[in-house]
């Protein structure tokens, strides 16, 4: 309810009036001066109806927040998946041909293939005598990265959406004015 009372004019106009107008003067939109009564004499005045608006929940921090951090962990998640999913079989579990090696090894991402085959020449090998040790030990290597930096990227995302959520709750309880 608003603090504001309603002053009447000669014309039937009503000129709102606060507390702190009180045994003053105010302005009626047809130009009469009106006598602001003192406060005693204030409250027995009518009150202005009005209709107090409640804040249009915006989008704010704590949405982009939680948003932010579930698109993070939700796309490190895909990620995890789709490297795990595509992650070569490892090579001394089995025998195979020399062509379902060859196969294996067009599988790793491109740079594994590189040091596989840095490795093999230092070592005094070829492509065709390559050690099933070295492709695992270096695939191992790499997914072992890819998996770190995914997983970073997944606590980041969790952080982030668990802060939104947080300041979402704490928002959400703390009293706004006008609400009893």
């Amino acid at each position: 309810m608003s603090n504001r009372y309603l002053l009447t004019c000669r014309c039937g106009e009503t000129v709102p009036v606060e507390p702190k107008h009180a045994g003053s003067q105010v302005e009626c939109s047809c130009g009469v001066k009106l006598d602001v009564p003192s406060l005693l004499e204030l409250r027995k005045l009518p009150r202005e109806n009005v209709v107090e608006k409640r804040p249009h929940s915006a989008w704010g921090l704590p949405q982009a927040l939680t948003l932010a951090g579930g698109l993070i962990l939700g796309a490190s998640l895909v990620l995890a998946a789709g490297v795990n999913y595509a992650r070569p079989s490892r090579f001394m579990n089995r025998i195979e041909t020399p062509e379902q090696f060859a196969k294996n090894v067009e599988k790793a991402p491109l740079y594994v293939t590189w040091q596989i085959a840095n490795k093999m020449k230092k070592s005094g090998l070829d492509e065709r005598t390559a050690l099933p040790e070295i492709v695992d030990r270096e695939i191992d290597k790499a997914y072992s990265a890819y998996n770190i930096g995914i997983g970073a990227l997944g606590a980041i995302g969790a952080l982030t959406l668990a802060g939104g959520v947080l300041l979402v709750i704490k928002r959400s309880s703390v009293p706004r004015a006008g609400r009893r």
